[in-house]
Parts: C-alpha cells; structure tokens; sequence
C-alpha cells in the first residue's frame, strides 16, 4: 500500500504531519512517499520526530527529490494507492493531477478557500468518498483507504467513467463550468442591481 504525499514545506504543519505518520502506524503494510519543494532536511526532520515519538520507522517514508520532467513527475501517480492532500492549505494542482490520474484523494475540508480546494474538486467530480473534516476522520479514512482495496477500486473505476461524455462530471466539463459561472455571475449581478434600487 503506498500513499503519496505532495506539498512544498510551506504546506507542511506538525499537525498534518502526525496525521499522516498515525495513518501509516495503523497500516503496519504502507509507505508514504514523501514529494515536494522546500527544506528537505527540515521536512525530514519533521517526520523523524513524530515516527520516534509514534514508534513508526521512518524508513517507511521515502522522500523523493523535484523531478527533472513533467513525464516524471506525473509517473508518480501511477505507483500511488491514494493521495494524502495537505492542510490547511489544500493542493490545487496536485489534486487535480491524482484524480486525472484515476487516484484517490483524502482531503481534509476547513472554512477557508484554501482549505476547501480538495472538497470542491472532489464535489466536482461527484465524489463524496474521501473528505474529511478534522483529523481523527483523516487519520480514520486514510487507514480504511488503506486497508479496503475494494473502496480503491470503486473510487478509481468512478474517476474513469467520470470522464466519459455520457457520464461527464463537472470538474472534466470546462464548457459547463464557463455556463454555470456566468449563470451564477448574472443571478449577483440582478441582485446587486435590486438590493441598490430598493435602497434608494
């Protein structure tokens, strides 16, 4: 079982890195990899510490280096069982690569834009598997992720029909989100202009 992990340390917190350490304790046959720009050593670090305090090898986390090619990074997708997404600051991009990819994502959802990214790609592509709203549920869902092949397989089979023209989901239709974003531009825009009408 191998989860992957993609955030620049800017991403990178004690709490989600204990999220994730608990998450591969309670999976005694996962790996994280470990991927992304910012202070490797101090990222390292980081992990070192929970796994001593968790009783976690840290050998199960293999922390992987920027990639020279688009090719290769996009590669490591295909030998990831589920993407584990940071927070507060949920990934944009690396989100919407995994589920391009057919992989699952677990999500932790906040109040915040930055924290809501995952949920909404995750909405958009009509899944409700996957998001969590605090850490205990994150912990909780990345170890049943692990741990139920079954669930893996019926999340990635959904990414894969998502994408055909007869089941389409939002998040793959740029000419429905353009509709549905002017339809929504144009509702503000009539109350705007009727809340300032019944003002004078």
């Amino acid at each position: 079982m191998v989860y992957l992990c993609i955030a620049p340390g800017r991403k990178t917190n004690q709490a989600m890195v204990e999220a994730q350490v608990k998450i591969l304790k309670y999976s005694p046959n996962a790996i994280l990899l470990r991927k992304g720009q910012g202070d490797h050593q101090l990222i390292r670090e980081m992990y070192a510490q929970v796994c001593e305090k968790l009783g976690v090898e840290i050998s199960r986390i293999l922390f992987i280096g920027l990639t020279k090619t688009e090719e290769e990074h996009r590669a490591i997708y295909g030998v990831a069982d589920v993407l584990l997404d940071s927070y507060p600051y949920n990934g944009g991009t690396h989100n919407l690569e995994a589920l391009w990819e057919n992989l699952p994502v677990l999500t932790r959802s906040g109040e915040q834009y930055l924290s809501r990214m995952g949920y909404g790609f995750l909405k958009a592509a009509n899944l409700d598997r996957g998001i969590a709203w605090s850490w205990e549920e994150y912990i909780e869902l990345g170890v049943r992720f692990g741990q139920d092949p079954n669930l893996r397989a019926e999340i990635r089979d959904h990414l894969i029909r998502s994408k055909h023209p007869e089941h389409l989901a939002p998040l793959w239709n740029p000419r429905q989100l353009a509709q549905d974003m002017y339809t929504t531009f144009r509702t503000l825009l009539i109350q705007k202009l009727n809340l300032a009408n019944a003002s004078r």
